[in-house]
């Protein structure tokens, strides 16, 4: 007797397919599904990853973010006390302070805030990165936020060409801290009430 798969399909490859089909195919874990924190499959056809927003991670992943995002902050409030304890905020001692530097305390001076900067901004520059913020907004923070830091230190270099650049040192400072505060805003308020994850 043959059997009718047999008869159409000498190959057998049909009857493969059609084993295939029928059986049962395995399904994700319940909670795993569009977030790859929570899941093996990091990839699915057609796009690169599963991705739907901070607001669709674990709480273990919020609580780790905005832990990094405090001490961050921490990090940028130690940095505030000490300009405040060099400078005042005050333009004039701000001059006083960078006029008389040499070279080599020039140089120190940049690499220790390039260190302080590259700190704060480096976490939630990158997690903001990974929201479900509008691509332009995150275009211009990863544009603004270097151009500010450069024009900071470069001021530093040249104040003692113009007073005008002790002013825009100014302006650099309350700039970059305006910008992490946006960019922590943006973050905190999509871990917090953006989309959750099924229980």
């Amino acid at each position: 007797m043959t059997h009718p798969v047999l008869e159409n399909d000498p190959d057998g490859t049909s009857g493969a397919s059609q084993i295939n089909r029928d059986a049962p195919q395995a399904k994700p874990s319940p909670g795993t599904e569009g977030n790859p924190f929570r899941s093996p499959a990091l990839f699915s056809r057609g796009s690169l990853f599963i991705w739907s927003g901070l607001g669709s991670l674990a709480l273990s992943f919020k609580l780790f973010l905005t832990g990094v995002l405090g001490l961050a902050a921490l990090c940028y409030l130690s940095l505030l006390s000490s300009i405040w304890n060099d400078t005042a905020m005050t333009v004039s001692i701000i001059l006083e302070a960078y006029e008389g530097m040499s070279a080599i305390e020039l140089t120190e001076h940049s690499f220790k805030y390039l260190f302080w900067f590259f700190g704060i901004f480096s976490p939630a520059g990158l997690t903001l990165m990974f929201s479900s913020c509008p691509e332009k907004w995150k275009r211009f923070f990863a544009a603004a936020v270097p151009a500010v830091i450069v024009s900071d230190i470069a001021c530093a270099w040249l104040i003692s060409l113009h007073i005008g650049f002790a002013y825009l040192l100014f302006a650099s400072g309350l700039t970059l801290a305006g910008l992490f505060l946006t960019i922590s805003f943006l973050i905190l308020r999509e871990l917090w009430a953006g989309k959750k994850n099924p229980a």
